[in-house]
């Protein structure tokens, strides 16, 4: 099976074969599409955009134009768009009634997925749980692994693994990861103390007086901790995704075993809050 070419750039997602925009081609055009017949992706991995940073942009689109081409697909009647939201934005702002937009059709949910993901991840900075959610959205709706997703997006397996771990965190402290008071190296040492009221009592003192990663790092040695899965060489768990789907689902630790022809899937709790809450996302 040939491999998909993510994170090369987004020309590598246009359907394979496509080398230029062929505006003879139905499925490959070259538009002008008038802004107000397009539509938001409700897949956009983006939710917060900065408004300074598209004031800014859209200066430099009012004054050398829209260069790079947004992304559509049909919708209906009009467009959906698929990748270039924030240059869509700073379009309206800069007062176009019109943008250039490449017309690419024939894509599965997936696939507008990963270029949309791709393209934030490419050009802006999404928070931490922005590109948590949205790595755990590309997993669930193209069927891939955390080592596929690594080696699609160029990055570690930790890194990826690491991510999907924050979203285990409870919202509050997501939200703090959110509004950047807390950085992903905060969220990564938080997501990894196993008792919750420990997790609680080093977040608010991380919060509170401003420490650094390294200081709440220092702080929680010798603490109950989650150890990383080590790689055995030669060997790879045939479970060891599954779990990591689970434990970024459920935010709880999550093992599952194997002997003979039955199998069990062991899910830890602290107190009954939580397991009320992995109740409810069971439901």
């Amino acid at each position: 099976m040939k491999k998909k070419a993510l994170g090369k750039g987004l020309s590598a997602l246009i359907p394979e074969g496509v080398k230029e925009i062929d505006e003879t081609n139905p499925t490959t055009q070259l538009l002008e599409v008038p802004i107000d017949r397009i539509k938001e992706n409700p897949d956009q991995p983006r939710k917060d955009f900065d408004q300074e940073s598209l004031k800014e942009l859209a200066i430099s689109i009012k004054r050398s134009g829209l260069i790079q081409p947004i992304i559509v697909r049909r919708k209906d009647d009009d467009f959906e768009i698929i990748a270039g939201e924030r240059r869509l934005k700073a379009s309206k702002i800069a007062g176009l009634e019109s943008v250039k937009a490449i017309l690419a059709e024939n894509l599965t949910p997936a696939r507008r997925m990963e270029i949309a993901l791709i393209e934030n991840l490419q050009r802006t900075d999404l928070n931490p749980i922005e590109t948590a959610a949205g790595i755990r959205e590309l997993m669930t709706k193209s069927k891939l692994t955390q080592e596929q997703v690594a080696e699609n997006i160029g990055k570690e397996r930790s890194t990826i693994a690491n991510l999907l771990r924050l979203l285990s965190l409870p919202e509050e402290i997501q939200d703090d990861l959110r509004s950047g008071t807390l950085s992903s190296g905060h969220g990564r040492i938080l997501a990894g103390i196993e008792n919750a009221e420990a997790r609680k009592k080093y977040w608010t003192k991380a919060v509170k007086e401003n420490w650094s990663v390294r200081k709440l790092e220092n702080s929680v040695k010798g603490i109950g901790r989650r150890k990383p899965k080590k790689d055995i060489p030669g060997f790879s768990s045939p479970y060891r995704d599954a779990e990591d789907h689970l434990r970024s689902r459920l935010g709880t630790k999550v093992r599952i075993t194997k002997a003979g022809k039955k199998g069990k899937i062991e899910i830890e709790f602290y107190d009954n809050e939580q397991l009320n809450g992995i109740l409810d996302k069971i439901k």
